[in-house]
């Protein structure tokens, strides 16, 4: 007989719980799952929870305002962080672990700079938010850093992920924990860090603000990118010959821009391209200002990849890598 909804949530909250835990990345009553229902309500394990060890009897049917629906138990110390994620973000799952590789990186202050281009293209830089309490007690705050990143650091605490599947919340957690056992083993061998690659030699207080997408704006990366020597160098030895288009979901206004050999030859206002990248504005100025970066913020649905694929534009990681970071001295307002 095929499961319920309901039910086959639960079975993968259980299997779930059992990884974390059997990984080290929970421990006794620590973390809890839930994962969105309908548009009102959502599934979470109870508090007292222990993840390692769910049966049936731990889970909650919880509406947005944190009121029990159905179950037994008490709610979740993290009930009001789940529910504000639901009410005020399209997550469908939410993943908050203790993994102890991050949490002690954290507290250190040693930022997690993913050492695989794997764990860079679904990461980015991890943002890490200071903790005041054993719950959270200012969702707002975790809330407005989950809209640019789908994993965040709660110092002193553990991790908030976020997906459109448990299993897609889950995994990113295990990615960073493993990112950051890699940074550890790292710095134990004298392993030294990725260096911050400078895209130009301007202080970034001297840099004027331009409108988002302004002509002049535009005038501005084309000629940072086709003056840029690193560029043409990798554009000419990956043959960077494609249409690269940017859309804003709010005005579906397009930027498309043509590159041939690393330089941009052109702009056009269509989607006529290889790929067709799409974002609010919010998204698309943390891109730009280097708050968040392109490739993580495509792999984690941030920006949504409407045409063409990751896999074929992967190959011109290199020469992109770059051109991304030389957007942020042309930064917007």
């Amino acid at each position: 007989m095929a499961l319920t909804q309901l039910e086959s949530y639960r079975e993968q909250i259980i299997i779930i719980g059992r990884e974390a835990y059997r990984k080290g990345l929970v421990v006794a009553w620590g973390g809890n799952i839930s994962v969105r229902l309908n548009p009102s309500e959502f599934l979470m394990t109870a508090h007292q929870a222990a993840l390692g060890f769910l049966s049936s009897k731990d889970f909650l049917v919880m509406d947005l305002k944190g009121t029990i629906v159905s179950g037994e138990g008490k709610p979740s110390t993290e009930t009001k962080l789940h529910s504000a994620i639901y009410h005020n973000t399209e997550a469908e799952a939410v993943v908050h672990l203790h993994p102890p590789y991050t949490n002690v990186l954290a507290v250190k202050g040693v930022k997690i700079t993913p050492m695989t281009f794997e764990s860079s293209l679904f990461l980015g830089t991890t943002p890490v938010i200071a903790q005041e309490s054993p719950s959270v007690t200012h969702p707002e705050k975790v809330i407005e850093v989950l809209k640019l990143s789908n994993i965040i650091i709660l110092r002193e605490h553990g991790t908030v992920a976020v997906g459109c599947s448990l299993w897609e919340a889950f995994f990113l957690t295990e990615i960073l924990e493993e990112a950051a056992m890699m940074a550890y083993l790292g710095e134990s061998l004298g392993v030294p860090a990725a260096k911050e690659e400078k895209a130009a030699s301007s202080k970034r207080e001297e840099l004027i603000l331009y409108p988002v997408f302004s002509k002049e704006h535009i005038e501005k990366v084309i000629e940072l990118v086709n003056s840029d020597e690193e560029v043409q160098r990798l554009g000419v030895s990956t043959h960077l010959t494609v249409r690269y288009a940017i859309k804003l979901l709010d005005t579906d206004q397009v930027y498309n821009f043509h590159f041939q050999e690393g330089k941009i030859i052109k702009v056009s206002n269509d989607e006529d391209a290889d790929f067709v990248i799409a974002g609010k504005r919010e998204q698309w100025v943390a891109v730009l200002n280097g708050q968040i970066d392109p490739f993580a913020a495509t792999t984690q649905k941030k920006l949504k990849l409407q045409k063409g694929n990751v896999g074929d534009l992967s190959k011109w990681y290199p020469p992109f890598y770059r051109v991304f970071k030389l957007w942020e001295y042309a930064p917007v307002e």
